[in-house]
């Protein structure tokens, strides 16, 4: 069995330039736009395509893929480059693998709930495809389903919830040689729970093409109401979920995350374990708020350095014509978008436009340092967790500053979320230690940690940090400071006098067929307990929780 040649994936990673109704690539923008405006929001990508297998036989591949209706057939078995975008089902039986364990939530109370699932949504795609086990590859069709949470309410007045997770990856191969020889590993993997309404619209199935996927405009409903998925007629419409829920999901797969993962959720738990043929992860975490811009305004209310730049003859990605107004598309982890956001601020009063409730993950590919991808690479096994709620950030895990002896995270957002209320960010970096001591080549002796929040002249924002280590991670955590376009730093030391080393993270061995799994746990920053007096409840979140005077631990 060939194990899998894992490329980046610029064809099939789906963009919100998809996603947004008559959105283009980049192209130069008319002078005589009458309207200008930004579209920025997060999570259109996970559910824009469906379930599908491309090939390739031309070096200029972009232009070139066709869909494939098996791995075999005549499209497929000639190609020298196959990508798959796999929708993960749920496990059937204990050998099952590249599927999902188990789905659950946490209610206020800490009561745990299981997922209870309903029906596919939509319930095929355009190119579903066949198992094939000797590969590890599971049949997938569609993008996502629905499952219940039994009486946990969320705004939309039900207890239904959407779960998508997305592998998607890419193997080369000779013309004629079998795909079925390479084995599935994991690649560019996404997944997210929803809580959502589901309004019949008469809206048609998200639609594929050759080397493309689009959901045709269907991203809305006539309302306006933002759709997580579409298809049988129905939309499924997001809402907000309750309130203090902590959502979770396993997944089994075929082989281990090495590298970092990103995520809108915060104070996540994760635990992973290695067995002789699969690799397993959990994550538990409480969803966020995220906001979002999508907004247009006259062209002559615009900055004069926004014109100056789009107008200049330089290609930008766009939605929309010079007619009716042209909103900027960027990803949320590009470079210039954070300027661009502060740039038009005073056009949408430096506020939100949308502010949502997302629960989220995905993996991170894009290392700024080569000693954070050194160590992260070498480390056999996930190397660290950066989440936060800010709009835009940046692309890939924290880069390591040389100068400062620090790794620098910058993030950015709405001062105001869409009710007019200020916004609070929150940013979770979680780190392997001995990932820590080989970016620092620090010994194994213990590690200090400090956590600040900079504004972009350098003083230091007000936010509730906290840093602890514990079970061979570095947990650093920082709640409630405001945007702009902060940077979230954390500095590491070890005493003076202590010899360094420069040390290697030795991959985490394979657990033997006889031997038990033991899990590697990242502990959350902060616990929650229940308190009672009487009939009342309440909760209790921080790091040593206790009971106020007079009240109980439930």
């Amino acid at each position: 069995m060939r194990r899998l040649f894992i490329l980046t994936l610029s064809l099939i990673t789906f963009t919100t330039f998809i996603a947004q109704p008559g959105a283009i690539g980049a192209k130069p923008l008319d002078i005589n736009t009458t309207k200008l405006g930004l579209y920025l929001e997060e999570n259109l990508d996970l559910n824009v395509g469906t379930a599908s297998i491309y090939a390739s036989s031309t070096p200029d591949v972009q232009k070139s893929f066709k869909i494939c209706k098996s791995l075999i057939d005549e499209i497929c078995l000639p190609a020298t480059d196959i990508a798959i975008n796999q929708f993960l089902e749920l496990c059937n039986v204990q050998s099952d693998i590249n599927c999902i364990e188990e789905i659950w939530a946490l209610d206020k109370n800490m009561n745990r709930i299981q997922g209870v699932y309903l029906k596919h949504l939509p319930l095929k795609g355009m190119a579903d495809f066949q198992a094939e086990p000797q590969m590890d590859l599971p049949a997938s069709r569609g993008n996502s389903f629905l499952v219940r949470f039994p009486n946990l309410i969320h705004k939309g007045g039900n207890d239904e919830y959407l779960v998508g997770v997305r592998n998607s990856f890419w193997l080369r191969k000779q013309s004629g040689e079998d795909p079925r020889n390479f084995r599935v590993e994991v690649g560019n993997l996404i997944g997210a729970i929803s809580a959502v309404q589901t309004i019949f619209t008469g809206q048609q199935a998200i639609q594929i093409f050759d080397g493309f996927a689009a959901n045709g405009g269907l991203s809305t409903t006539p309302s306006g109401d933002r759709c997580r998925t579409t298809g049988d007629g129905f939309c499924a419409a997001a809402r907000d979920f309750p309130p203090q829920i902590r959502l979770g999901m396993s997944l089994r797969l075929s082989t281990p995350l090495n590298g970092w993962f990103h995520g809108r959720i915060s104070n996540p738990v994760i635990q992973t374990e290695k067995f002789p043929r699969s690799y397993r992860i959990s994550i538990e975490a409480e969803p966020v708020r995220v906001a979002a811009v999508d907004f247009m305004v006259p062209t002559a209310e615009v900055d004069q350095r926004i014109k100056d730049r789009v107008f200049a003859g330089d290609s930008w990605g766009h939605a929309g014509n010079p007619q009716d107004g042209v909103k900027l598309v960027f990803s949320l982890s590009e470079d210039q978008a954070p300027n661009f956001l502060d740039l038009f601020a005073p056009n949408f009063k430096d506020t939100a436009t949308d502010t949502s409730d997302f629960w989220t993950f995905k993996t991170l590919t894009d290392f700024r340092s080569d000693a954070l991808r050194r160590c992260s690479d070498n480390s056999g096994d996930l190397a660290g967790i950066v989440t936060t709620n800010a709009l835009l950030y940046s692309a890939g895990p924290p880069s390591f500053n040389a100068a400062e002896g620090s790794l620098d995270y910058r993030v950015a957002a709405p001062h105001f979320q869409s009710d007019g209320q200020e916004a609070r960010g929150t940013y979770d970096l979680l780190l392997r230690s001995d990932v820590a001591r080989c970016i620092y080549g620090f010994t194994n002796a213990p590690i200090r940690a400090s956590l600040e929040v900079l504004t972009d002249g350098g003083s230091t924002k007000v936010a509730t940090t906290s840093v602890s280590e514990r079970d061979g991670w570095l947990s650093m955590s920082a709640n409630g400071f405001s945007f702009s376009s902060p940077i979230v730093r954390a500095k590491l030391s070890q005493e003076a006098s202590l010899p360094v080393t420069t040390p290697s993270p030795s991959p985490t061995p394979t657990v033997e067929a006889t031997s038990k799994a033991t899990p590697t746990v990242v502990k959350a920053t902060k616990r929650t307990i229940t308190c009672i007096k009487g009939e009342k409840k309440k909760r209790v979140q921080a790091t040593k929780p206790k009971c106020p005077k007079g009240w109980k631990k439930a």
